[in-house]
């Protein structure tokens, strides 16, 4: 979910759960890759669907969500969802990521694992996604996910999934190397270049447009 007008880039995330500070990691982790302090709409401490978690801590998710979306500014936003696209962030009345997605503008970018079981996913999520009225702009094959439950960790499934989802799925679709992490942590020029490298293989998929543009 991106957007373009000056040149700038902004990174978000919508809703964390599972965060015991006030930004959560993912958010400090996409602001120091697109430049700026970290943004985030709320954080629970749960690790539990945000509906579930928000309802705990007494905070239900209000459709302000929707408002600061729609507000981002920057040559490209870049809004990261939560735990999937079927997922409610809240139940009652009902919101879900799709909602958060609508409020971009723009079309979605799909993270999943690169391991066994990522064809399905990635083809339903994709399917979910274009039946909710909006476009696919890429999958992404993270590998830096575990391997699938009960899978020793060189997965040979790895050696097809792109190809077999470039065959099986018309959108882009390119592989993210596991990055160092912990005390080997990659800094920040090499994350950098490794997200550059998605986003050209991103935009090479994509008909360019005049004036502002949305992903």
């Amino acid at each position: 979910m991106i957007r373009r007008p000056p040149r700038s880039t902004l990174s978000s995330s919508s809703a964390a759960s599972d965060v015991y500070k006030r930004q959560g990691d993912d958010a400090e982790a996409l602001g120091r890759a697109a430049g700026h302090e970290p943004r985030v709409y709320a954080t629970f401490e749960a690790p539990l669907s945000p509906h579930r978690a928000a309802a705990l801590e007494g905070r239900p998710v209000s459709d302000d969500v929707l408002t600061w979306i729609a507000a981002l500014r920057g040559d490209v936003v870049l809004v990261e969802g939560v735990g999937g696209w079927r997922v409610p962030v809240r139940a009652d009345p009902p919101l879900w990521v799709a909602d958060l997605a609508r409020a971009t503008g723009g079309p979605v970018v799909i993270v999943a694992p690169d391991r066994l079981g990522v064809l399905n996913q990635a083809l339903l999520t994709a399917e979910a996604v274009r039946r909710d009225g909006l476009t696919v702009a890429a999958v992404v094959l993270n590998r830096g996910a575990a391997p699938a439950l009960g899978r020793e960790p060189h997965d040979p499934s790895r050696a097809w999934n792109e190809a077999d989802l470039r065959a099986l799925l018309d959108a882009p679709v390119v592989t993210f190397d596991r990055l160092p992490t912990g005390g080997e942590a990659a800094d920040d020029d090499v994350v950098a270049a490794a997200g550059a490298a998605v986003w050209r293989v991103i935009l090479a998929g994509r008909p360019s447009s005049p004036g502002e543009e949305h992903v």
